[in-house]
């Protein structure tokens, strides 16, 4: 990742972001657009130019939030990373058997569930329409959503693309991401055909939690 300052990070960086978040039921639609606005917000109040938008900040960079990288064996399998309240602080916990840029894209959509952690029983209450299922997995979506305007925002992505890099690995390179979340965000702007689904994150896990959704080791 690339070396970021962490006395360069606003210390009301998080507050910031939530500020941007209408306090009120929210669509899947409307969840989506704020999430644009926030990733492109963090990326100017960083003032990150370049492609690869550094992550290293995250650690040890705010002081209520804690981030560790754990065996696979700590979660469900299959299980990418997750976000809960310890002790008055956020932990993130990221699985470290993932590969470099699949661990990028977890941070990132773990830093999501952060930002909108204090809001989430009211922002996302008419999600799934009744089905909790759907509701959860909506959530997971939008968090997606925002790592991958985070990661890969549509316009440094189109100026690659039209620069000649046209190849998805060699963009996910440049990018330090997956090549499995880059061929996603080039179907996604148009630039190749249909690729076939792919999981890119589980919210499962094994680790428990108290009364009050801490981790409890």
């Amino acid at each position: 990742m690339t070396k970021n300052n962490n006395n360069s990070i606003p210390p009301d960086l998080l507050e910031q972001l939530r500020r941007l978040i209408p306090k009120r039921p929210l669509t899947y639609a409307e969840s989506l657009s704020v999430t644009r606005v926030q990733a492109a917000r963090l990326r100017k109040l960083l003032a990150v130019t370049t492609a690869a938008m550094p992550l290293r900040w995250l650690v040890g960079g705010l002081h209520d939030v804690e981030v560790r990288t754990v065996p696979a064996h700590a979660f469900e399998e299959g299980m990418s990373g997750m976000t809960a309240r310890k002790n008055g602080r956020y932990l993130v916990l990221v699985n470290r058997n993932n590969s470099y840029g699949h661990r990028r894209f977890t941070l990132a959509h773990e830093l999501y569930h952060v930002i909108t952690y204090p809001y989430v029983s009211l922002i996302y209450a008419r999600l799934g329409h009744g089905d909790a299922e759907r509701h959860d997995a909506q959530i997971e979506s939008i968090a997606n959503y925002f790592a991958a305007y985070l990661l890969m925002p549509a316009a440094l992505v189109k100026r690659a693309w039209t620069s000649g890099i046209q190849d998805a690995y060699a963009l996910a390179g440049l990018f330090e991401v997956s090549g499995a979340a880059m061929r996603i965000r080039l179907e996604a702007l148009g630039f190749i055909g249909k690729v076939r689904p792919t999981e890119i994150y589980f919210r499962r896990t094994k680790l428990r939690f108290d009364a009050h959704g801490a981790v409890t080791f």
